[in-house]
């Protein structure tokens, strides 16, 4: 707006953000009634506001906690009163891993992202010097391999059945590391839109999604099943802004981490299942 020939944002120093708040409202009903009850973790790589992270979690139905993006941004969100976070990736900076630890001995529930042992023994080593035992997630890798194709993220190297097994006999090594959750996060289909200019990649991705989602399904099931054999899971996460309504019908994710689809980037207008704002 204006003010006395100046412009009301000259005013402000950066960073800051102009919100519409009546279109945030609408996309926090549109996650709350697409979602049907099931628990929503809100990521915080996309909402880069303490506030606006605090107003969406007030505002849902039905909130988990917050999936975060580093062991200090973790910090610092405890810091300013949040808790129940899940790290959505492993994390090996020392220091900041070990004010971490000392948050969970004092109360805090903070669980961390592994998919090698390299990141068990690490917190392992660490837990052992603070007396504490940690939290884990399992990042299983849902990513659909044609070969010619990879459709998908590289994020974890867990990639079968035969991988996980091996991962679980490893973790039994470690006394302090307790798994009580698993993420099979189908970026192929969350992060990869409906719809392009180009008419024939519309239609080859609208295939290679549908084919996706039927091997996502039965790998994080079967894996789902492997892990719940030996651990009691309190959450497995899946999906995104872009798979809520894919996530929300399968039976083996408790929890869908939605961040983007509140604030609704232009990326957004090219997927089918999302009326957003």
């Amino acid at each position: 707006g204006i003010k006395g020939g100046e412009r009301m944002n000259d005013q402000l120093e950066h960073p800051y953000a102009w919100l519409d708040l009546n279109a945030l409202d609408a996309n926090i009903q549109f996650v709350n009634e697409t979602c049907e009850g099931k628990p929503v973790r809100i990521a915080t790589k996309s909402i880069r506001s303490v506030e606006v992270l605090k107003y969406i979690e007030r505002n849902l139905n039905n909130c988990s906690g917050f999936m975060t993006y580093t062991a200090s941004e973790t910090l610092y969100l405890i810091d300013h009163s949040f808790d129940h976070l899940l790290i959505g990736y492993p994390v090996m900076e020392k220091q900041a891993v070990k004010k971490l630890l000392l948050k969970i001995k004092e109360g805090k529930d903070v669980t961390f992202m592994v998919d090698c042992e390299e990141h068990v023994q690490f917190l392992q080593q660490l837990a052992e010097e603070i007396d504490v035992h940690v939290q884990v997630c399992i990042d299983i890798n849902v990513s659909s391999d044609y070969s010619i194709l990879y459709f998908g993220t590289k994020r974890s190297p867990i990639t079968t059945i035969e991988k996980l097994q091996h991962f679980l006999l490893v973790l039994k090594k470690y006394p302090l590391i307790q798994v009580i959750g698993a993420m099979g996060y189908d970026a192929q289909i969350a992060g990869v839109t409906d719809h392009f200019d180009n008419g024939f990649k519309s239609k080859l991705v609208q295939q290679l999604k549908k084919h996706s989602k039927q091997s996502v399904r039965f790998f994080r099931q079967h894996a789902v099943s492997i892990i719940r054999a030996q651990w009691p899971l309190s959450f497995v996460n899946g999906g995104g802004s872009g798979s809520i309504t894919y996530s929300i019908m399968q039976r083996d994710v408790t929890e869908i981490t939605v961040g983007s689809a509140f604030y609704a980037p232009a990326l957004f207008d090219r997927y089918t299942s999302l009326q957003l704002q």
